[in-house]
């Protein structure tokens, strides 16, 4: 089975609550290295809908209208970029 950048997400969140408030070496290591790789591993298209969903926080639809595109491919677009950030992060951890 997939996870959907949601699903991973969610995993992500429960991580963090299952370690209590204090964020573990493991999760600040992977925080620390996000930003470089959504930096170096990420298409310039798939960077700006990330930075819109996760840090401006509007929605699939929301993206889609500002950037004139059918929301299944912001959809795609945010899935995509959760399989090769977590692909990278991975070996950070």
């Amino acid at each position: 089975m997939r996870l959907t950048y949601t699903d991973e997400l969610m995993e992500l969140r429960h991580w963090r609550s299952a370690e209590g408030d204090e964020p573990s070496e493991k999760l600040a290591r992977l925080v620390a290295h996000l930003p470089r790789a959504i930096e170096e591993e990420l298409t310039a298209r798939q960077r700006q809908i990330v930075h819109l969903h996760f840090y401006d926080g509007l929605s699939v639809t929301q993206i889609a209208q500002k950037l004139g595109v059918h929301p299944s491919t912001v959809t795609r677009s945010l899935q995509r970029s959760a399989r090769k950030l977590q692909h990278i992060l991975l070996y950070t951890v």
